[in-house]
């Protein structure tokens, strides 16, 4: 049975206000591991072609062996596409973490395949939780089984800043309960302004998805490096305004009571504003 309970990899003590959620497969990933660990003769249709001059029969035998230290340089290119993409998504995941960032992996794939990657690319240490709905779990971590998106609303309460990382934007469209936080402020008349990181005012709710507006393609290689200098220039530039960067599949916070005609949920929001107050008998936030 899958529980709401979060689980966390380490607790600092120190309550952060900013968070960052990264899909497993094709997004930190250069290829889709659920596949290549579940299934390599499925794998070899979809993703075969993209690695240059591997046998899929010898990969075959590579990711059964139990001794994956002697295959480490082949996998760290069929998994992360190269030792120098490894070193910067290290170098970004450690640059966040360092700027008071919260990071999670929020997955389809199974507990068992990420943690066992995670800690042979010595990355498991970055992610203060898991969440992985697939019922494979790991004897070395306990992760969370939630859907992807009931993992990130389940923390919309407690951070400021929310930033999701997918491949997949049908994913982002299923959040509700973190893009509605951000609207109960605005239209309740609470302004909410556009401060740089470190000095927000505590009226500030932001939720940012990074997929397709960066380049990143369902299914494909993952992030690459300059998408990752991209979401680093943005979450860490704090002179650019919301409204003129990442320009698609977003949510703009603007002043409160100013409309969005391209956020389709908002529309709706507002559509059912009156009723929303009535129903929750809400008279301030």
């Amino acid at each position: 049975m899958q529980s709401d309970t979060i689980v966390e990899t380490y607790n600092e003590g120190k309550k952060n206000e900013k968070a960052i959620f990264f899909d497993f497969d094709c997004t930190l990933t250069y290829t889709h591991v659920y596949w290549l660990l579940t299934d390599i003769h499925q794998y070899s249709q979809k993703w075969g072609s993209t690695l240059d001059n591997i046998d899929m029969n010898n990969l075959e035998l590579i990711i059964l062996d139990p001794d994956w230290e002697k295959y480490r340089n082949i996998l760290t290119y069929v998994i992360f596409g190269g030792d120098e993409r490894l070193a910067q998504i290290r170098l970004f995941l450690q640059k966040i973490k360092d700027n008071d960032f919260d990071i999670f992996i929020t997955s389809n794939g199974n507990c068992v395949d990420i943690v066992k990657i995670l800690k042979f690319f010595d990355l498991f240490h970055f992610f203060k939780g898991i969440n992985a709905s697939m019922r494979l779990p790991s004897p070395d971590y306990n992760c969370n089984e939630l859907p992807k998106h009931r993992y990130i609303d389940g923390f919309a309460k407690t951070y400021k800043e929310i930033y999701y990382v997918d491949d997949d934007p049908t994913e982002n469209g299923k959040l509700r309960e973190v893009k509605q936080l951000i609207f109960e402020r605005r239209y309740l008349n609470i302004p909410v302004k556009i401060e740089h990181i470190g000095k927000t005012d505590p009226n500030v709710k932001r939720y940012i998805y990074f997929g397709k507006n960066i380049g990143l393609e369902k299914d494909k290689n993952g992030l690459t490096i300059e998408m990752l200098n991209q979401i680093e220039k943005y979450i860490f530039d704090t002179e650019q305004n919301l409204e003129n960067t990442i320009e698609s599949n977003q949510i703009s916070i603007q002043t409160a009571g100013k409309k969005n005609d391209d956020d389709t949920f908002e529309k709706k929001y507002i559509k059912y504003k009156k009723k929303y107050f009535e129903l929750k008998k809400l008279k301030k936030f």
